[in-house]
């Protein structure tokens, strides 16, 4: 038979339950007490000569606060107890989710087993929280006074070191508003001022820089219209410094030449097109409209000219075969049948259809044949 091994060292002793046991016992003698005071009370008064309703109903009163008070100690023992036994079966029930953690990863069900961890996660959280409220209760006030200048000495060291590393970084409201966070929960701490007073400090600096440097860009890709850069270049310096005049100049600044100068390329396009079909240089015309359509799609001048876009192309159409037909004309006349063959076959390629294209079909074979005899 196997040996059961004793255990030689105790248990260890939990101070949650030991506070939610003298709690009871707080409350079982403060009711004894209460009782055992109200019936000699009572004794008292109803054995005088002249019974008194005043020292009666204020014996009722206490005898009543005395019960209830009583009644708070049990109820808070019951509330401490019932709250070391949920810490318990969430402790027991993370340990259960971390050991089958291999297998539920290749599970189904995978997604609904991290929301169950988190929710775990956040009902520790809770007790954790629920508990450091039940201790800081049971403080004095003299702990507690303790217990705030501590947690203020201590986020005071922790931003003292994460703010200067958060201005290396340039990430200027993330400091503002670990800053803001601290003095809205320990306002009375100079610390604040004397950090806030750094973040500007080296905020100044490093801005009156970047506006210097982003400024001389701009320039130079304004000067070659590179607009889109430009752009890129003001973007990211308002999303640096967001709220600094340079920048948000620089953006309106950027903005407002890029407006006016596409304006002045629309103009440009639309009058080139206007004057070319006036001039009926259909080819040209429609180079200018495709040209200011394709840049800028949503445009009034794009919406208008769009319209007029079929009618431009069957007239370059027209233009360009006729051009063709033309040139391949003076190449025969010049005796250049190669050239003229490899012309109306290009014809005949973009405009199998066009009224062109079907008379060379048929010259073709005369040009191809005296195309061979000039070799």
């Amino acid at each position: 038979m196997e040996e059961i091994e004793e255990r030689t060292e105790p248990a260890p002793l939990n101070r949650t339950r030991l506070i939610g046991g003298a709690l009871d016992v707080g409350g079982a003698m403060l009711a004894i007490a209460a009782l055992a005071w109200a019936v000699l009370r009572f004794w008292q008064i109803f054995g005088a000569e002249a019974v008194s309703a005043v020292d009666a109903a204020q014996t009722v009163v206490l005898t009543l606060l005395g019960l209830g008070a009583a009644a708070f100690f049990f109820s808070a023992g019951e509330a401490i107890r019932k709250l070391e036994d949920l810490s318990e079966l969430l402790r027991g029930s993370s340990s259960a989710s971390d050991s089958e953690a291999g297998s539920v990863a290749f599970a189904s069900d995978q997604e609904h087993a991290g929301r169950a961890v988190a929710e775990r996660q956040t009902m520790l959280e809770l007790v954790e929280l629920m508990r450091e409220v039940r201790d800081i209760s049971l403080l004095s006030d003299e702990q507690r006074s303790a217990r705030v200048a501590a947690q203020a000495d201590d986020l005071s060291r922790r931003l003292q070191r994460d703010v200067p590393e958060l201005l290396r970084q340039h990430k200027w409201f993330a400091a503002f508003k670990s800053v803001r966070a601290a003095r809205e929960r320990f306002p009375t701490l100079e610390v604040w001022d004397e950090l806030a007073k750094q973040i500007q400090a080296v905020r100044g600096q490093v801005e009156s820089r970047d506006i210097e440097a982003a400024t001389r860009q701009v320039n130079e890709l304004t000067a070659l219209s590179a607009w889109d850069r430009a752009q890129d270049v003001a973007r990211d310096l308002l999303e640096r410094h967001p709220k600094a005049d340079g920048a948000i100049e620089i953006a309106r600044r950027v903005r407002l030449q890029r407006d006016k100068a596409e304006a002045e390329l629309r103009a440009r396009l639309m009058a080139q097109a206007q004057s070319s079909t006036d001039k009926h240089e259909w080819p040209d015309a429609l180079n200018a409209t495709r040209s200011l359509i394709e840049r800028f799609p949503n445009s009034a001048e794009a919406e208008a000219l769009r319209e007029q876009l079929p009618i431009l192309e069957a007239n370059a159409e027209v233009k360009s075969r006729q051009l063709m037909e033309t040139n391949i004309r003076e190449l025969v006349t010049r005796r250049r049948y190669e050239e003229a063959v490899r012309l109306a076959r290009q014809l005949i390629a973009r405009y199998p259809n066009s009224p062109q294209a079907l008379v060379l079909h048929d010259q073709l074979p005369r040009l191809e044949e005296k195309a061979a005899a000039m070799r």
